[in-house]
């Protein structure tokens, strides 16, 4: 409630595809409020995690021959 408050409108959008923002949240609806977590932002949550580290494999197996060449 706080973050929808503070951020304007087209912030919130990249605030809900922050991978830890579904975990946290939980965490906080839970321990601080007593109330089940918002499984729709969980499930966002692990969604673009698992999107973010197929993007990440996909990538590093790309890059894998001159990786070391980069560094």
């Amino acid at each position: 409630e706080m973050i929808r408050n503070l951020l304007p409108q087209s912030l919130l959008f990249f605030y809900k595809f922050n991978p830890l923002t579904g975990i946290i949240c939980a965490y906080q609806s839970i321990f601080f409020y007593g109330r089940p977590p918002n499984i729709e932002l969980l499930f966002l949550s692990t969604l673009v995690a698992i999107a973010l580290f197929i993007f990440g494999f996909i990538s590093f197996r790309h890059y894998e021959g001159i990786f070391v060449d980069m560094l």
